[in-house]
Formats: structure tokens, C-alpha cells, sequence
């Protein structure tokens, strides 16, 4: 639960970054299990709590939402990079430098 709530933070203090781009770059790995994320038979997000926040936030943000597939391992360097703008449910213990993420 706190990293639901954790995450709805997040979400909110991209709002601003966000209004100057037009698509939205988030990460989903297949790391996380159901009910986080749901995944089909060809790999992709086909539902969960994630999706459903990354759905409602594009929506609300009027953003087009593009998924990116990686592993848990690669998720940090991307997102310090700015390869990415988001990933769900990504827990401080798992990443080198939480400091550098919202």
C-alpha cells in the first residue's frame, strides 16, 4: 500500500513536467506481479493497478501514453538518463541513486 500511495505522489508532481510534453514514457517490467501489473501472453501490460493509474494519468493529462518493456535492472539507468519519464511501483531499495528520483 505505500507504494500506491507513493506512486499517486509521484504522479501529481509530474503533472507539471508533463504539461510540456506530449507523450508520457512509462517504464512497466514484468518484475511486478499481479495485482500491479498484468501481463499477456506476448508480454504486454494488459491490465493491473498500474495500468490503470498510467491510463488515468495520460487521460487526465492529455498525454499519449507509451509503454516501455524493460527489466527492473535497466529501469533506473533509463530514467536518469530521461529515456523515460515514469516507472510503477519502483522501490527505493532496488535502485543505486533514489536520491536522483522522484
Amino acid at each position: 500500500m505505500r507504494g500506491f500511495i507513493l506512486l499517486l505522489l509521484m504522479l501529481c508532481s509530474f503533472k507539471a513536467v508533463l504539461a510540456e510534453v506530449k507523450t508520457i514514457r512509462a517504464i512497466v517490467s514484468d518484475s511486478n506481479a499481479p495485482p500491479f501489473a498484468l501481463f499477456d501472453q506476448d508480454s504486454n501490460l494488459a491490465g493491473g493497478i498500474s495500468k490503470d493509474i498510467l491510463e488515468a494519468l495520460a487521460n487526465h493529462s492529455q498525454l499519449v501514453l507509451q509503454y516501455l518493456a524493460l527489466p527492473r535492472g535497466r529501469v533506473e539507468q533509463w530514467l536518469l538518463r530521461d529515456d523515460a519519464d515514469i516507472a510503477c511501483f519502483l522501490n527505493p531499495d532496488w535502485v543505486e541513486q533514489p536520491e536522483q528520483l522522484l
